[in-house]
C-alpha cells in the first residue's frame, strides 16, 4: 500500500473511532431539574456520566430555571448532536423576577446539529449570543421551537451587547414551530453579522391558527428558501431596512405578512428580495400583510402574490419573475436578462403582471417567457394578456415578438402583440409539414425575384 492510500486509511480509521467513542451527556441539575447561577460547557463537573472531556460528545440539556441563568462555551468547542429543553419558571418581571436564560460562545464553535425547546409561563426568553466575529457551524439541522403556550422568544441575538454580533451557518435546514395565538407571540429573533441557512427556513405551526414571527435584525441574511404554510398565521418582522437572499436548490413556498411593529401592521421599513444567481429553484411569496420593497432576481424564480403593490423595483438579470394571482402589483421593473414566469395555473387563471409605472428593457436580447411545459395545443386561437404597465422603455412597440420570445411551450406558437402598453400573447397552430415547406418555398421564390430585379 502506498502511504497516500495508507494516509487516506489512517485519517478514516481515526475519525471512525472518534465517531464510536463520542457519548451521549446530560447536564447534572439539582431539585426539580433545576440550575443556577452560572455554568461553562466544557466543565466535565456538570455532565453526567463522569467524562475527561466534554466536547465531541452529543449533549442534552433538560433543566429548569427559576432566576437569570448564564452559560459558556470557550471558542473551539465542538459538540455531536445538542438538545436543550428549557423551563424558565422565573416569576414575572412586575413581580420582580429575571428569568432570561443565556449561552455565551465566545469563539468559533461547532455542533453536529441543535435541538432548541423553551416554554416560560412569565414569558422569558433564550439568548444565544455569539462573540463578533465568530462564527456557530451547525452541520446539519437547527430545530427552534416553543414547547409551551407561552413561550417567547428564541434570541439568536446580542440583547444589547455590542460585543456580540456574531454569525450563524446552518448547513442544513432550520425549522422553527411556534404554539400559540396573537400577533406577538412565539418569535424567532436572529441579530447576528451574518445569517445563513444552505437549506430551508421552514415555519410550522402546532396548532392551525397558530402565531409564528421571525424578526430579522442581521446584517446579512441568505438562506435556501422559505417555507411557511398558510394554515398558520406567519409573519416576518423587520427592525431596519434590510434584505433577504435566497439561494434556492428546490422550491418552496410562504405565507404570511411582513411587520415592524408588535401590533402586525403593515411595514413602513423596507425588506428587499434577491434571488441569487445560484438559485436554481422557486421562491413562491404569498403577501397578506404589508409590502416588499426592491426584488433582484439574478436567478431561479421569484413567485409573488400580494395584498399590497411593492414599493421598489422588479430587477430581472437573469432569473425568472411571475405572479400567483390576478391582484398582485409592482411599482416599476427592468429587464436586463431572464425572463418572465407563466405556467399552466398562471394561463388557466389569467393572472397578469401590474406594472404601476415603467417597464424598461436595458438589454439587447429577447424577454424570455417561460410558459414551464405549457401543452399551447389547449389554447389554439385564445388570447391572454400577459401584463400592463405605465409606461414603456426600450421596446418595440410595433413588434412585440422582436422583443419576447417564448421557452417551455409545445403544441403551439406563442404571438406576442402589443395594445398600447398592454402585452398580450395568442396561441396559434404549428403549421403542418407540408404547409411549412410551401411557406419556405415561398420565401425562397421571393428571394430569388428580388436578387433577379437587383
Amino acid at each position: 500500500m502506498d502511504m497516500k492510500k495508507l494516509s487516506i486509511y489512517t485519517l478514516a480509521v481515526a475519525s471512525m473511532i472518534g465517531t464510536l467513542g463520542a457519548k451521549s451527556l446530560s447536564l447534572i441539575t439539582g431539585e426539580n431539574g433545576e440550575i443556577s447561577g452560572k455554568f461553562d460547557w466544557n466543565d466535565t463537573s456538570k455532565w453526567t456520566p463522569t467524562v475527561s472531556e466534554v466536547a465531541g460528545n452529543d449533549l442534552n440539556l433538560n433543566f429548569s430555571t427559576t432566576t437569570e441563568v448564564t452559560s459558556t462555551i470557550n471558542a473551539g468547542f465542538t459538540a455531536g448532536d445538542v438538545v436543550v429543553n428549557v423551563k424558565q419558571n422565573a416569576p414575572a418581571g412586575s413581580d420582580g423576577g429575571h428569568g432570561h436564560f443565556f449561552v455565551n460562545i465566545e469563539g468559533d464553535t461547532t455542533f453536529d446539529s441543535l435541538t432548541y425547546n423553551m416554554t416560560s409561563p412569565a414569558w422569558w426568553g433564550s439568548y444565544i449570543r455569539i462573540k463578533t466575529g465568530s462564527t456557530l457551524t451547525i452541520n446539519n439541522d437547527l430545530y427552534a421551537g416553543n414547547s409551551g403556550t407561552n413561550a417567547n422568544f428564541i434570541n439568536f441575538a446580542s440583547n444589547n451587547m455590542a460585543d456580540y454580533m456574531g454569525n450563524i451557518y446552518v448547513k442544513g435546514n432550520l425549522v422553527f414551530t411556534s404554539n400559540a395565538p396573537g400577533p406577538q407571540t412565539h418569535a424567532l429573533w436572529t441579530q447576528l453579522g451574518d445569517f445563513t441557512v444552505n437549506g430551508a427556513f421552514v415555519m410550522k405551526a402546532a396548532n392551525v391558527g397558530d402565531t409564528g414571527r421571525w424578526r430579522i435584525s442581521n446584517a446579512t441574511t441568505t438562506i435556501g428558501g422559505l417555507s411557511g404554510e398558510s394554515t398558520s398565521v406567519h409573519q416576518i418582522y423587520i427592525d431596519n431596512d434590510t434584505s433577504i437572499t435566497f439561494t434556492n436548490k428546490s422550491d418552496y413556498s410562504w405565507n404570511g405578512l411582513i411587520t415592524d411593529a408588535d401590533s402586525g401592521a403593515a411595514n413602513a421599513k423596507k425588506l428587499n428580495i434577491v434571488m441569487d444567481a445560484s438559485a436554481t429553484g422557486k421562491q413562491t411569496m404569498s403577501i397578506t400583510g404589508g409590502s416588499l420593497n426592491d426584488i433582484t432576481i439574478n436567478g431561479g424564480k421569484f413567485i409573488l402574490s400580494s395584498a399590497t403593490a411593492t414599493t421598489g423595483k422588479v430587477s430581472l438579470n437573469g432569473g425568472y419573475f411571475g405572479v400567483g394571482n390576478n391582484s398582485t402589483a409592482i411599482n416599476s421593473a427592468e429587464w436586463n436578462s431572464g425572463g418572465l414566469l407563466f405556467d399552466m395555473a398562471a394561463i388557466e387563471y389569467e393572472y397578469k403582471i401590474t406594472i404601476e409605472n415603467s417597464f424598461t428593457k436595458n438589454g439587447d436580447g429577447q424577454i424570455e417567457v417561460d410558459f414551464d411545459g405549457l401543452n399551447g395545443a389547449d389554447y389554439i386561437d385564445y388570447t391572454f394578456e400577459l401584463l400592463s404597465a405605465g409606461s414603456l422603455e426600450g421596446f418595440d412597440v410595433d413588434d412585440a415578438n422582436t422583443d419576447f420570445v417564448a421557452k417551455n411551450l409545445s403544441g403551439a406558437l406563442a404571438d406576442f402583440a402589443w395594445d398600447g402598453n398592454n402585452l398580450s400573447v395568442t396561441f396559434t397552430q404549428i403549421p403542418e409539414p407540408a404547409a411549412l415547406a410551401a411557406i419556405i418555398g415561398a420565401a425562397a421564390l421571393l428571394f430569388a425575384l428580388r436578387r433577379k430585379r437587383n
